[in-house]
């Protein structure tokens, strides 16, 4: 968990499991609502199309018993994608000149 503040009016954001969960959950909606746009295009250039080929390769080769390997697998690239949220984020806010608060 990292807080951050805002030196001209003292606002503070903090960063932590929560931007993971709701990357997780809401995808491009909470990178959008964020103004994470760089992350936003990368996870429309890859998440999208790893999920949809990952998919239609389960659809023809996976039968029966193998559906929660498919389910998990093409869980896969959005679930490494959302891990990388929380950096994203933090760097932004230094970017923007936002100061790290331990």
């Amino acid at each position: 968990m990292t807080d951050f503040i805002r030196a001209e009016n003292g606002h503070r954001e903090r960063v932590d499991g929560a931007a993971f969960l709701l990357c997780f959950l809401l995808g491009p909606i909470w990178l959008l609502a964020r103004g994470l746009w760089g992350m936003l295009l990368g996870w429309i250039l890859v998440v999208v199309p790893a999920t949809v080929a990952l998919g239609i390769a389960f659809a023809l080769y996976a039968k029966g018993e193998h559906w929660v390997v498919a389910l998990l697998t093409l869980c896969g690239p959005h679930l490494v994608f959302s891990g990388l949220a929380p950096a994203a984020l933090a760097r932004k806010y230094l970017r923007q000149g936002w100061v790290k608060v331990e």
